[in-house]
């Protein structure tokens, strides 16, 4: 499910009361609907004392319910497990590929 606009925020916030917390349905995480809120969000945490070793350190834009997020991997980490998971995902092209030329005998 998607919300592209603000008439489905409202929808958004009711499908949360049902489910008891505030989160985004698409993808099942705290959800903000603007930068600012993030932003007073992220400042708010950072703030209180640390209970547990993960703690966010930024906020990004959700590009399946496009509302904010916030996480506490760094920019740098996420851009080298994109890059891992790229690598993966091309041998795992590559070795399907590999796999289907023999079975069908093309070469």
């Amino acid at each position: 499910m998607y919300f592209k606009n603000t008439t489905d925020s409202k929808m958004k916030n009711l499908i949360a009361k049902k489910y008891g917390k505030k989160s985004c349905y698409s993808c099942q995480k705290s959800y903000f609907r603007n930068e600012t809120i993030a932003l007073k969000k992220l400042e708010e945490i950072k703030l209180q004392k640390a209970r547990n070793s993960k703690k966010p350190i930024r906020y990004y834009e959700c590009n399946k319910c496009n509302s904010y997020h916030l996480t506490s991997i760094s920019q740098d980490v996420y851009a080298e497990l994109l890059e891992k998971w790229a690598k993966y995902r091309n041998r795992r092209i590559q070795v399907t590929a590999i796999f289907w030329e023999n079975k069908l005998n093309v070469a």
